[in-house]
């Protein structure tokens, strides 16, 4: 038996990405995969040769669309400290308000694994990708002046990643925002990077 008429790649990928990011990676089989988009194994086959492929296009539209993705629209010139604030407060509501409490779909699959080697596929080279892009960040953050010119960007770029996946994986059992936002006040303001002046981003007469 073939696929259905009405089989829908992009429909089916978001199946998979939902699934992955409920069960984790290890835990979701072929089967499991084929079953939520209706199709058979020979057809999953067909479609997306095998779950690795699969669980990639997943972890790319997941990546679209997570919280953090307002950091690649961030240009030269821009603000960055009010950024990751932005980003930090938006990634508080949404955990907060999703009711499965399925937090972080990368950092899931890589607490699973139990190390970068034996993580999903491309989970760190993501990881790798979130870090560098951190890392120019904070640098543009330095030459703006809106952190002092001592600061290590390299060092804090991987304290603030630390931060988001501790974040992410305690909003599974902390579910009020403001309890997830205080925790991420808290690191802002040790490591002076909270904006004390929100009127700063605003064009005031």
């Amino acid at each position: 038996m073939g696929r259905p008429a009405k089989f829908d790649r992009d429909d089916a990928v978001e199946t998979a990405m939902n699934i992955f990011w409920a069960r984790g990676y290890e835990a979701t089989s072929v089967s499991d995969l084929a079953t939520a988009m209706g199709i058979t194994r020979s057809s999953f086959y067909n479609s997306f040769v095998s779950r690795e492929d699969i669980f990639e296009e997943s972890l790319a539209r997941y990546n679209n669309t997570a919280p953090d993705r307002t950091l690649a629209d961030v240009e030269k010139g821009d603000r960055v400290l009010p950024t990751i604030e932005a980003l930090m407060r938006t990634l508080c509501r949404e955990r907060a308000a999703d009711k499965q409490a399925r937090g972080c779909l990368v950092v899931n699959c890589l607490n699973e694994a139990g190390g970068a080697d034996a993580a999903a596929p491309g989970v760190d080279r993501l990881f790798n990708k979130k870090i560098k892009r951190l890392e120019a960040l904070l640098a543009q953050a330095r030459d703006q002046e809106e952190i002092t010119q001592e600061t290590d960007v390299e060092t804090l770029a991987r304290e603030l990643l630390a931060f988001l996946c501790g974040l992410n994986l305690s909003s599974k059992f902390i579910r009020e925002e403001a309890s997830l936002w205080a925790m991420c006040e808290s690191f802002l303001e040790a490591h002076d990077l909270l904006v004390r002046n929100p009127l700063m981003d605003l064009d005031v007469d």
